[in-house]
């Protein structure tokens, strides 16, 4: 199936040229179809001058967006390209900005409605205060407190503890509709008079990025009968619970919401390695969620229909921490894991911000160098600093590499090589917080050959 030119969601519904746009797009900007089409002829008329694409896709698969003018795949050094304006400037520095800001906000036009404003973090805030009653009855107690601070009696209604805890109670979340049988919530969905089938529900899953946004354009647009707000409620956390059960295989932004705050859990209670595994689920959500287009990871989270508990852009670099800790903690397969999820990241997500990019590059020469390839994590600190003299990250990765390890050719640490390393960033730092790691790193470097030299005396004298 095609992909909408403008928004990215598999679609044939309209054809405009040799492309197609979803029904949504074409019902919010059918003034400028048919002279979308003229665009479009232009814009594939033009030279591409295209270099090799990332993952070897095949050039000619390229298309240059109609209405956002968006490039269609992520490639390798595609920023550094002619400009598909035809200015002669870099894209990356004409109008690869402009170009996502519109995307964003075409989409948020369509899907930022008020039905999906914050309806799973809403969810979510009633699962935890259910699961903490100490929690509910402090709000109940603060709630309370403030009715006596005003004088309006509507303002009084607004601040009922006691209502308040007695709402949250009784309201449904999505642990209850997932505890129920499949045919039981399919029974339900048509006893209030909403039409469902599961080969439907299949064939306008393709169509869809979120449960939410398909039970909002597909079902609540029925006929239905509502006796309370938890049976509004049930007709939207239905679908996402029969969309995970009868077309898994079909991801959504609510499976991608379920497997981080399951690991978020699963980390507070201190289960590190059911953490690390509901997000490397997560990861693979995302990269089959994110359309091509999209190469900075907070475009991501502006463009998915709805708000997720936890922004991508956040999360990732949870992940990356987690695998750290697991692979030291648990299994060093970890950080073979971690070098992966580095890797993909920065070519899924080129444009992120420039201070990410930086991380995620000495994330992966830390893996590189706790798996013992000293050799690939040394030419990769080079690099770094090499193409970021300003970056501390080269420099501590580099030092700590000899610290810890040495150079490759030796398997005895180095620290008067880490200590010169650490002094060079010094001279090219300019961050006070980022000078500040590395004198840290000088201080730690000196009490460790402090201590060393003690206990070498101390062996000496007995």
């Amino acid at each position: 199936m095609e992909r909408c030119e403008i928004c990215g969601k598999p679609t044939s519904s309209h054809e405009v040229g040799e492309y197609f746009v979803c029904h949504s797009c074409w019902e919010e900007f059918p003034e400028k179809m048919e002279g979308l089409k003229e665009e479009i002829k232009e814009e594939r008329d033009r030279p591409a001058n295209l270099e090799e694409t990332a993952d070897n896709e095949d050039p000619s698969s390229f298309k240059e967006k109609n209405l956002q003018s968006l490039i269609s795949l992520s490639l390798g050094d595609y920023e550094n390209q002619p400009c598909v304006c035809g200015s002669g400037e870099r894209y990356g520095d004409c109008c690869l900005s402009r170009h996502e800001s519109a995307l964003v906000e075409s989409m948020k036009k369509e899907f930022m409605g008020a039905r999906h404003v914050n309806r799973l973090a809403m969810v979510r805030f009633t699962e935890k205060l259910k699961e903490d009653q100490e929690q509910l009855e402090e709000i109940g107690r603060v709630l309370d407190k403030g009715a006596e601070e005003v004088d309006d009696p509507e303002l009084k209604e607004m601040f009922d503890g006691e209502e308040f805890k007695e709402h949250i109670r009784d309201s449904i979340d999505l642990s209850e509709v997932r505890s129920m049988e499949t045919d039981e919530i399919i029974s339900k969905l048509r006893n209030m008079g909403i039409e469902f089938s599961e080969a439907r529900l299949r064939e306008q899953a393709k169509e869809y990025l979120s449960a939410i946004q398909l039970a909002d354009e597909g079902y609540y647009s029925q006929e239905y009968t509502a006796e309370t707000t938890d049976d509004e409620d049930f007709i939207w956390m239905g679908i996402i619970v029969l969309w995970d059960r009868l077309c898994p295989e079909i991801k959504n932004v609510e499976m991608l919401d379920k497997e981080m705050q399951y690991g978020y859990r699963a980390l507070k209670e201190e289960k590190l390695e059911d953490c690390v595994e509901r997000w490397r689920n997560a990861w693979e959500i995302v990269k089959k969620i994110k359309p091509p287009g999209i190469t900075r990871v907070k475009t991501l989270d502006a463009f998915l229909p709805i708000r997720l508990n936890q922004f991508v852009f956040n999360w990732c670099q949870d992940f990356d921490t987690q695998l750290s800790n697991a692979g030291n903690k648990l299994d060093p397969s970890y950080h073979k894991v971690r070098i992966k999820f580095s890797r993909e990241f920065r070519r899924l997500f080129p444009q992120a911000h420039e201070l990410t990019i930086k991380n995620f590059r000495r994330s992966e020469g830390d893996a590189l160098a706790s798996i013992g390839k000293l050799q690939e994590a040394e030419n990769l600190f080079e690099d770094l600093i090499e193409d970021e003299p300003e970056f501390h990250g080269g420099y501590t990765g580099l030092g700590d590499l000899y610290k810890k390890h040495g150079p490759p050719s030796s398997d005895k640490p180095d620290f008067e090589k880490a200590e010169g390393i650490y002094r060079d960033g010094l001279k090219k730092v300019t961050e006070p917080n980022d000078r500040k790691v590395l004198e840290d790193r000088l201080d730690m470097l000196a009490e460790g050959s402090q201590l060393s030299l003690t206990h070498f005396l101390t062996d000496e004298l007995e």
